[in-house]
């Protein structure tokens, strides 16, 4: 049984839908987890602006035309490859600084 009050409860519930607690983070190291910023450094001494920005032109070019294969050599395959894994590390790493600025913010207004 739940002795909450019902605005409590309410309340609750949309600091749940706010908060995504329990999704796992697939390719970051305990070390990343722990300070997320390290895949944002990791990711920018893998390719400054403009590379990476290149890197995802050659990307979305050769998948919308079907041509990576033929188009692209070993090496920018690769580098394709190795942006998406740094991409997907970045994705994991953002959204726990977004989880955590929430819970921060829940807390300072006394919810959670």
């Amino acid at each position: 049984m739940n002795n909450k009050p019902a605005n409590a409860q309410q309340e609750e519930a949309q600091t749940d839908a706010l908060i995504p607690h329990n999704y796992p983070t697939l390719r970051l190291s305990e070390e990343e987890i722990e300070n997320p910023f390290l895949v944002l450094e990791d990711f920018f001494s893998f390719g400054h602006l403009p590379d990476v920005r290149q890197m995802m032109w050659e990307w979305y070019k050769s998948t919308v035309t079907g041509t990576f294969p033929r188009d692209l050599d070993r090496r920018e395959r690769k580098e394709i490859t190795d942006l998406f894994e740094y991409l997907e590390r970045l994705i994991e790493a953002t959204h726990l600084l977004n989880q955590r600025r929430l819970i921060a913010e829940w807390k300072d207004r006394g919810i959670r």
